[in-house]
């Protein structure tokens, strides 16, 4: 949202002027280095980040700067003194409500003046700051930044993505859902795979002083509508099965059968130690044994009740993609 009203100071309205300070011919004007203020109430009230942007139009090479008692971003230097579009990520003090130019020896000019909030829904510890598209820690605490917003579901599968970038030291990965992604400490793009254990919220968890920036997070649930017993997990997708974790178990889809219909099952399997897998239409289970990596499997069957599984056994370690349960109808029977 932006905050500014009539930044592009195409009239000689919703500004205050104190001082030489003047708007004309579509800019904003500073003719003397006298004490001159250009003010506007854009009201923050809370500490949150925001992104400010101007235009120099003209200048005699001094800064000017944000100051000022009602001042929402307190005294900050801004960049004036070559001609350009300029921007700087400030943070409000959460008690005053305006934005306040002095020209501080500045004599020049300056248009498209724009206040937009930034890395909305983050809370962000001490040391982290919002820059440039991405969240940058400064490497002098191992404060987290974290959203209160989203929460996990037990048992549910997510896929969590981020890009690292500028790594200077230190490790920093995420949490979610009770489980912590591994440390990362290099620059590059991450992809992790997570079941969630709790319903905690989303925060990254900084070690040794992490020095460097994050962006690009995404937290997404995958593997919708299948319940996973133990010893199954949803990842690059595919679902993946390892009996030695909890014993034989299932993943199931419910309500998708009805009995008496007929049925066309497939499904490929990838890297497997040639276990045997069964299936259930809602009856009782079939079981294709010595499963072969890199193999496509169809069957056919009556269905016997509402739900669809698939079930790892006799030591099955293995994954499984592809599946499709296509009703079989007279129209289709051929």
């Amino acid at each position: 949202v932006q905050l500014v009203t009539n930044g592009d100071f195409s009239s000689n309205t919703d500004w205050t002027f104190i001082g030489d300070t003047i708007i004309q011919n579509g800019v904003a004007e500073f003719p003397t280095s006298t004490n001159s203020f250009l003010i506007q109430n854009i009201v923050p009230l809370s500490v949150k980040t925001y992104k400010l942007q101007y235009e120099v139009i003209t200048t005699n090479g001094n800064n000017f700067r944000l100051i000022g008692g009602s001042s929402a971003f307190g005294t900050v230097a801004l960049d004036s003194a070559t001609i350009g579009v300029k921007t700087i990520y400030i943070v409000s003090n959460g008690t005053k409500v305006n934005l306040q130019f002095n020209n501080d020896n500045f004599i020049g000019s300056i248009d498209n003046v724009s206040v937009r909030e930034v890395g909305q829904d983050w809370n962000l510890g001490t040391g982290w700051s919002i820059a440039e598209d991405k969240a940058v820690a400064d490497g002098t605490t191992n404060n987290t930044i974290y959203q209160t917003t989203i929460s996990s579901v037990v048992g549910k599968s997510y896929k969590i993505d981020f890009t690292i970038d500028d790594y200077v030291t230190g490790n920093i990965r995420i949490v979610f859902g009770g489980v912590f992604t591994p440390f990362v400490n290099a620059n590059g793009v991450y992809t992790f795979y997570i079941t969630a254990t709790s319903t905690d919220i989303l925060a990254t968890s900084a070690y040794g002083l992490f020095n460097g920036s994050i962006t690009n997070i995404s937290v997404k649930e995958v593997g919708q509508n299948w319940d996973l017993q133990t010893g199954w997990s949803i990842a690059e997708n595919k679902a993946t099965f390892d009996e030695t974790i909890g014993g034989a178990g299932n993943i199931n889809q419910n309500n998708i059968l009805a009995s008496g219909k007929k049925y066309k099952l497939t499904f490929d399997t990838l890297e497997t130690n040639g276990g045997n897998i069964a299936y259930r239409f809602g009856g009782g289970y079939t079981f294709i044994a010595a499963i072969q990596a890199n193999t496509t499997h169809t069957v056919y069957d009556v269905g016997a009740g509402v739900q669809f599984t698939l079930r790892g056994a006799d030591n099955f370690i293995g994954s499984v993609t592809n599946i499709s349960v296509i009703e079989i109808t007279d129209d289709t029977n051929l």
